[in-house]
């Protein structure tokens, strides 16, 4: 019976412990209650109009990427040619990803292109979110994204050019409530069923 007893104060004495630590780490819950980090990745393919004049770039994408669908990818960017051989560009810009049902997420770009011959740039580029719409409007997200670049013609020191490109990185979002309001108002069933997998998710991981 002793044993009993010591047991039952030690149970006692753990549940305690823990509740304290809860208490005095309430960061830590709160953070996993309220976000998950995912797996962001997908393809691209475009065009883009260069003028090498001003240094201004417009480039729209279309593709298939994790929790966006089949979205597109509207992008500025001021290109600079760094000195070097061959002569690197660098990229300073801004993007707008618009998901299948209407929902946007956005932010900067900054990276790096290198000409692989007269007509071909590889880039590297690193894109950071900075607000959103919908369902991405307490998102964020950090990913990078490799291109290949070609250009088609140039015209009056205008480029224009096609483009392939693959992302890849982390999307962390809000889960909970908003997450289920998003499943129940999902337009289609396709979105619907993606709507519903990630409140799953959310639920299972963090609620």
């Amino acid at each position: 019976m002793a044993n009993l007893h010591c047991i039952a104060r030690s149970g006692v004495l753990l549940t305690a412990v823990v509740l304290a630590f809860g208490a005095l780490a309430p960061g830590t819950a709160l953070a996993k209650a309220r976000g998950s980090d995912l797996p962001f990745r997908g393809s691209l393919s475009g065009t883009s109009v260069h003028n090498y004049t001003t240094g201004h770039l417009e480039a729209l994408s279309t593709g298939n990427l994790t929790h966006f669908g089949l979205p597109t990818v509207a992008q500025e960017a001021q290109i600079v040619i760094v000195a070097g051989t061959p002569p690197p560009l660098s990229w300073s810009g801004t993007w707008t990803l618009t998901a299948a049902d209407g929902d946007q997420l956005w932010g900067t770009a900054v990276g790096i292109g290198t000409p692989t011959d007269a007509t071909h740039i590889r880039l590297v580029l690193d894109y950071t979110s900075t607000g959103g719409t919908g369902r991405f409007a307490h998102a964020s997200a950090t990913f990078t994204g490799v291109v290949y670049h070609h250009q088609v013609s140039l015209v009056n020191a205008v480029s224009y050019g096609e483009h392939e490109a693959t992302l890849d990185g982390q999307l962390s979002w809000y889960c909970g409530q908003r997450a289920r309001r998003w499943a129940d108002q999902a337009a289609s069933p396709a979105h619907r069923l993606e709507a519903s997998g990630h409140v799953v998710l959310c639920v299972n991981r963090w609620d």
